[in-house]
């Protein structure tokens, strides 16, 4: 399973009110716009763990981050998880973060305090899924870069079909060109896949 399914297969099993509340979207926006989200600062992390130091970085935060979040998801819209969500989604995005957020709301019909706010939201709970994988795993700051390049274009491919405003966050190759980095009919196994299975 991917870290993205992992996170929104999570949430739609044992948190939808919380982050429905939290973000102020009803259960069907978060069904389409937390994948989106996750996808996004997963695309975010990568580009940053491309120079060994921003892998040590990432690593090293992790440290703290072990998947015990997901035991107690209820607590996921507290000011102090939001709070360190918003500075997890800055490391992440950096001075793309107001673009995301205006991308994410646009893709989703809402407005850009619900969008920002489900991006708070997802940092902790990418992180932790993170951090659970690291510890499972055991992997290093080497393999955590390769990790999240492998995940970050397996979440691509769950990017719908005509959301090109978010494929430039989810560049697989990290050149800057999203072109060769784009498929066609990616939306085809979207909430299907993430929410319809198990």
């Amino acid at each position: 399973m991917s870290l993205m399914d992992f996170v929104t297969k999570a949430v739609a099993s044992k948190a939808m009110d919380q982050i429905s509340g939290g973000a102020g979207m009803n259960p069907e926006q978060i069904q389409k716009l937390l994948p989106m989200a996750t996808a996004m600062l997963m695309g975010g992390m990568k580009k940053n763990a491309q120079n060994a130091d921003g892998a040590q970085a990432l690593s090293n935060a992790l440290e703290k981050h072990d998947g015990g979040l997901f035991d107690n998801l209820q607590n996921i819209g507290g000011g102090d998880l939001l709070g360190e969500g918003q500075k997890i989604v800055g490391h992440a995005l950096g001075d793309k973060q107001e673009s995301a957020v205006q991308a994410l709301a646009e893709a989703g019909g809402v407005q850009a305090d619900q969008a920002k706010n489900l991006l708070a939201m997802a940092g902790p709970m990418l992180m932790g899924a993170l951090g659970k994988a690291k510890k499972e795993q055991g992997f290093d700051a080497g393999a955590l870069a390769g990790m999240l390049g492998q995940e970050t274009a397996s979440a691509k491919q769950a990017i719908p079909g005509g959301m090109g405003m978010l494929a430039g966050f989810l560049d697989a190759d990290g050149d800057g060109d999203i072109k060769d980095d784009i498929m066609e009919g990616i939306g085809k196994k979207f909430l299907g896949g993430l929410f319809g299975k198990k």
